[in-house]
């Protein structure tokens, strides 16, 4: 959970400066899931014979995604 940091009377700049650190952070958040459903689709690509258990991620905002893990 992300903690909103406001002062007692908060000024514009204030809420500029939090918008602009939760975007970074989004990208940052985004960028992780992209490596992690890198990493589990190659776990996939590794002559699996299809009877290994099928992981599917679902990640808000994304398309899901059937990944099979040996």
């Amino acid at each position: 959970m992300t903690v909103l940091r406001f002062p007692n009377r908060p000024s514009r700049r204030t809420y500029e400066e939090e918008f602009l650190r939760l975007c970074a952070l989004r990208r940052e958040i985004d960028a992780q899931l992209d490596q992690l459903v890198e990493m589990v689709s190659a776990l996939g690509d590794e002559e699996n014979d299809g009877g290994g258990p099928l992981v599917t991620m679902s990640v808000p905002g994304r398309s899901r995604h059937g990944l099979r893990v040996v």
